[in-house]
């Protein structure tokens, strides 16, 4: 018996099973769906190497190097370069995620807009002809940038541009919504880019099994984050569950 239930009054009537595991299941695991946060290093994991992914890494590359599904397939596609190297200049952002890249025009620190360019380079670019990009990038004159006002979305590390306080993508990613309905806030795009990044972590779902054995899930989710020991695989997790709820227990 853990500490905690060991912990629970028993009082002068004796207590069900359920109701004990129902006393030391804390809020937060008693849900039929659990999502592990970021800093959980047990139920989350590892995160992935590229610069500024909040996915989970999944998939274990090279020593501490682990890339989540989408990365890892982008690794796979380009010929599985040099993981060290590539994760800093070859990996590109999960737009499913509403992430961004640096605008590829010389020392530039705003984010890409279209064509891997912000949207004053992008013009530039364009009218400049759309000559090669990569030599055009190299010499391009620096854009003005207030590098003290950072975009509004959370975890975004560019400046904010124009009046809505979002970086070139994000901005981009505002008109798209607007074009679909057009009374929607930035508060509505903060909380799209929110369900995006939640959908990407860790899923524990036991709404499939009867009430004792979603206690009983629940509260080893919850024993195995306190103890801080091996991390645990959602895959196994899955698998337990499909085949518990299998054999009909």
């Amino acid at each position: 018996m853990t500490v905690e239930l060991a912990a629970v009054p028993t009082g002068p009537e004796r207590r069900s099973w359920g109701q004990l595991l129902r006393d030391v299941i804390r809020s937060e695991f008693a849900v039929e769906v659990y999502v592990a946060e970021p800093s959980d290093p047990v139920l989350f994991g590892a995160h992935c190497a590229v610069s500024g992914c909040p996915a989970r890494g999944a998939h274990h590359v090279k020593r501490d190097h682990y890339l989540c599904h989408a990365h890892a397939k982008q690794w796979q596609q380009d010929g599985r370069p040099e993981v060290q190297r590539w994760v800093r200049v070859g990996a590109r952002p999960l737009k499913t995620l509403m992430l961004a890249a640096r605008c590829e025009a010389r020392e530039c620190p705003r984010s890409v807009f279209h064509q891997r360019f912000c949207y004053p380079h992008f013009g530039r670019w364009k009218l400049a002809g759309r000559p090669d990009r990569q030599a055009w990038a190299a010499s391009a004159a620096a854009v003005a940038v207030r590098a003290e006002r950072r975009c509004r979305l959370p975890g975004c590390r560019f400046p904010a541009m124009g009046k809505h306080g979002l970086y070139d993508t994000h901005n981009m990613h505002f008109a798209h919504l607007r074009a679909t309905d057009p009374v929607a806030t930035r508060a509505d795009l903060i909380a799209r880019a929110a369900r995006r990044r939640r959908s990407s972590m860790p899923r524990y779902d036991v709404s499939e099994l009867p009430a004792l054995l979603r206690l009983e899930l629940q509260f080893a989710l919850q024993c195995r984050q306190d103890a801080r020991r091996a991390r645990l695989e959602p895959v196994a997790f899955r698998n337990a569950t499909r085949w518990i709820a299998e054999l009909g227990v």
